[in-house]
């Protein structure tokens, strides 16, 4: 090789090869080889040189903000690569000229354009970009070959720019004007080829664009020139097109397929799936890692496998097709059914069958999903068919993070509940990410509408839905799906004439028919009981709205305070008394999940499980909170226990576990407990401290003030006599209860039945009658009790 230097003090950077006449950078003389007479990309690959004037390089790396780059826009800088001085003369460059590059590497394969940059040194590599370029078009700097080569100076104007937004989502109509101004300002002056990438921000809003089409109207003069052009530009069927002022920008969408069959083999779009931002994000970063999109670093572990756990109707099914939606991979689907066979060995030879079909599709990307994992891997079993399938699933597990053909295979899993899966097989290295859909908070509840209302008729407004959705406590996807859809029934059958028009009302409607999926196990049906409906017991309705209405209505003043809302309430008094009438009344008028509870609910004869089904009982609770746990008769389950107790019988026990949830490790956030008894003497001390039940309420028999009340609400729906007089009913029912009040009530009616079924009003007579047969029950020894337990309480 002859030395091409122009001074002799100063080391040679470049080398002349006499062979295939190409110029070699210093630092890969040694390397260089040419014994075919050529010097192409092929055929050095770990070396940089220049040949008919393209740049063949691998020494790539990250431009550091200098001076000369201060005070310049970040998308200019973007825009701009940096070569080595040297490399201008060589190239047959000059400062600003633009220059194609091409590499396996640069996304989706294809060429970028570049306005070329000189820069004086080259201890970084001979070749630099910005660090956001680096981050967003390159995919990796490691092995990295590239080819770079000046563009012609005579450039084809684009008249028009198709571009779609990454990942398919949609952008709104009325924002897209104001995106486009933003992209026209700066896409001016650069040159774009099909299937670029193009990042913009929008008020601190990022948006990434590709580029689907590119055209051009050429006039006649140019016409003439424009094979000639392309010839210049030397990049083949590349088409690179220059972005001027008069450019317009136009907004591509996939088009929606109308026909009902392709709507039934159509995947589901990420633009359809509201409120799961987070957990999207998660699957996609580590579906980008595995399948090499992203740049995971060489010494950095690739997590290749993921298992997403919710409750069934979360959304687990319609998130991953979504994201595989837009991945271009093959796709397995392993279903437990398929697997499982009678014939010993099959199983497992099954499923090695489906990760052998991804390894033969190596080096393309494969993604496999198995739902609900817990079938092929369970927590326990003793069948032995199910154990050798579940140690073939470990050994497939380690080999697709060790194999080489496995480097761009990523698997997917899902379950409906996470602990039945075997721990052996969550650990990190096997299934490494575990991700949960958890019940949607209000917030994600109105994200979730919203987008299902796109695909129907409506008059909400956006008030409507944000009550919609605060109200919807314990609703999961598929239950604000059926939300939707059965509204639009009941508006079908309003209107059959033309497409049904959602209105509140339909909503309404469709809202007393679905039941919370996170409630199916422990919803109650209560009747419409509202606080209108309870004579009286203003002191009681005063402690449940404390303890209830005000945390949900104002949370920022307790914060303020530095408070914490009531955590349970006791009602105690007389049989009669309207204390599960009142939790009715709570159930109704709070609007939150209302869990009800009878103490031998909760026993079993086996062991253990009435401890898990109080343990169940508190983590729905808090999975659809805001909520209320009501317990009627609590002394059966929460009885004083004996100094000499072992411990060791099944009340005892649910007892303690009942303890440890009111108040232990794991805080009840929004869950309040209502409890109500007869005998709160018999109820332990423990469940009565403060931060358990804080308030313990007495409920008496009815006052002369509460009794009218109580008569009020009873006789106004019945036609009575112009000789009965409330006031004589309140004054001769002394020490009477509201249940005994309203038997009165019912038997003076079946007294006026008995003497004629044509009766049109009841007289006092019947009311007199009755009277004399209903008798209060409450007897004096028990008023004492609760007299006696309420002072106790109240010095305490």
């Amino acid at each position: 090789m002859s030395r091409k230097s122009l001074s002799k003090k100063e080391p040679a950077i470049w080398y002349l090869c006499n062979s295939c006449k190409c110029n070699v950078f210093a630092k890969d003389r040694e390397q260089h080889s040419c014994t075919e007479q050529e010097s192409d990309e092929s055929k050095q690959q770990n070396s940089t040189f220049v040949k008919n004037k393209k740049l063949f390089t691998n020494q790539f790396a990250e431009k550091s903000v200098t001076d000369d780059l201060k005070g310049i826009n970040a998308n200019k800088v973007n825009n701009l690569i940096f070569l080595h001085e040297s490399i201008f003369p060589l190239c047959d460059l000059v400062l600003g000229d633009y220059v194609l590059v091409s590499s396996s590497a640069l996304a989706k394969n294809t060429s970028i354009v570049r306005s070329a940059w000189p820069m004086s040194t080259a201890n970084q590599g001979i070749v630099c970009v910005s660090q956001e370029e680096l981050r967003t078009t390159w995919k990796s700097t490691l092995d990295l070959r590239i080819t770079i080569e000046k563009l012609s100076n005579d450039l084809i104007p684009a008249s028009q720019i198709s571009l779609q937004p990454e990942d398919a989502e949609t952008i709104d109509e009325n924002v897209w004007p104001d995106i486009k101004r933003v992209l026209s300002i700066q896409m001016r002056g650069n040159i774009y080829c099909v299937n670029n990438e193009i990042s913009v921000n929008f008020f601190n809003k990022p948006f990434k664009f590709i580029v689907k089409e590119l055209k051009s109207n050429p006039s006649s003069d140019e016409l003439q020139s424009l094979v000639d052009q392309f010839q210049s530009m030397q990049i083949n069927a590349e088409k690179c097109f220059l972005v001027t002022s008069s450019t317009a920008l136009e907004l591509h969408q996939s088009t929606r397929v109308e026909d009902e069959d392709s709507k039934a083999t159509t995947r589901p779009k990420i633009d359809q799936i509201g409120g799961m931002t987070e957990v999207l994000t998660q699957l996609k970063d580590c579906m980008n890692i595995a399948l090499g999109n992203t740049t995971s670093g060489s010494s950095f572990y690739v997590p290749r496998s993921v298992i997403l756990s919710g409750q069934n109707g979360s959304g687990k099914t319609l998130l991953c097709d979504a994201v595989i939606e837009q991945s271009d991979a093959q796709i397995i689907r392993v279903t437990a059914s398929e697997i499982f066979s009678k014939y010993f060995g099959e199983s497992e030879s099954k499923l090695v069958g489906y990760f052998e079909k991804a390894y033969k599709n190596h080096p393309n990307p494969t993604i496999i999903v198995i739902e609900e994992v817990s079938s092929i891997s369970p927590k326990e079993t003793k069948e032995e068919s199910s154990k050798r399938v579940q140690m073939a699933f470990l050994n497939i597990l380690d080999e697709i993070h060790i194999r080489k053909d496995a480097s761009r295979l990523f698997l997917v899993t899902t379950t409906s509940n996470v602990d039945n899966v075997n721990l052996a097989v969550r650990r990190y290295g096997r299934l490494d990410v575990e991700i949960e859909i958890p019940v949607p908070d209000p917030i994600t509840r109105e994200q979730i509408l919203l987008k299902q209302l796109k695909f129907v008729k409506h008059t909400l407004n956006e008030e409507d839905v944000k009550n919609i959705a605060n109200n919807s406590h314990g609703f999961i996807a598929s239950d604000l799906s059926n939300l939707v859809a059965k509204s639009a029934m009941h508006a079908a059958r309003k209107n059959t004439s033309g497409e049904p028009l959602i209105e509140l009302n339909d909503i309404q409607f469709a809202y007393c028919q679905v039941v919370p999926s996170a409630m199916k196990e422990v919803v109650i049906k209560c009747p419409n009981v509202k606080w209108s409906d309870i004579g009286g017991q203003d002191e009681l309705k005063l402690q449940l709205k404390q303890a209830i209405e005000w945390p949900l209505l104002h949370p920022e003043t307790f914060t303020r305070l530095g408070i914490q809302p009531p955590r349970g309430v006791l009602m105690f008094g007389p049989p009669g008394c309207s204390k599960t009438m009142i939790a009715k009344a709570l159930a109704t008028e709070s609007n939150v999940n209302f869990i009800s509870i009878k103490g031998p609910e909760l026993f079993s004869m086996w062991v253990g499980e009435s401890e898990r089904a109080v343990r169940d009982l508190f983590h729905k609770a808090r999975q659809v909170a805001p909520s209320i746990i009501f317990f009627d008769e609590i002394d059966a389950i929460g009885g004083e226990r004996s100094a000499s107790a072992s411990g060791s019988s099944v009340k005892e026990r649910v007892l303690t576990q009942l303890l440890t949830e009111m108040d232990g490790v794991n805080a009840l956030i929004n869950v309040t407990i209502v409890a109500a008894t007869n005998r709160p003497d018999l109820i332990d001390k423990a469940i009565m401290r403060p931060g358990r039940l804080d308030r313990i309420v007495y409920v008496r028999l009815p006052d002369a003030k509460t009794r009218q009340e109580i008569f009020r609400i009873k006789l106004s729906k019945m036609p009575l006599g112009d000789d009965v007089s409330i006031g004589s009913l309140v004054a001769q029912s002394e020490g009477y209860s509201g249940a005994e009040i309203q038997a009165i009530c019912q038997e003076a009616a079946m007294y006026a039945l008995e003497d004629n079924l044509n009766v049109e009003t009841i007289a006092w007579k019947y009311f007199d009658k009755a009277l004399t047969n209903v008798k209060p029950r409450t007897s004096p020894e028990l008023l004492k009790l609760y007299d006696d337990y309420s002072n106790e309480s109240l010095k305490v």
